[in-house]
């Protein structure tokens, strides 16, 4: 089923039942961000924390599922 979501909604490419939304899907893909891809060493700050990582390249730690996503 599709979603109702605005083409601009983060959600629109997420399919759903009847009730539910199904896994996220972003609309982010790996072609559409390799100009856009940093490579760098991880401090030890960042250790078991994509959320402190998302917050200082990002400005949200909402935003750690990115890393999970593309990694």
């Amino acid at each position: 089923m599709e979603s109702n979501y605005q083409s601009n909604s983060n959600y629109a490419n997420t399919n759903k039942n009847s009730k539910y939304l199904d896994l996220y899907n972003p609309p982010l893909t790996r072609e559409t961000l390799s100009d856009k891809t940093l490579s760098f060493i991880l401090q030890p700050k960042y250790d078991r924390r994509p959320d402190i990582l998302a917050n200082d390249l990002y400005g949200s730690p909402r935003l750690w599922w990115v890393f999970v996503h593309y990694n």
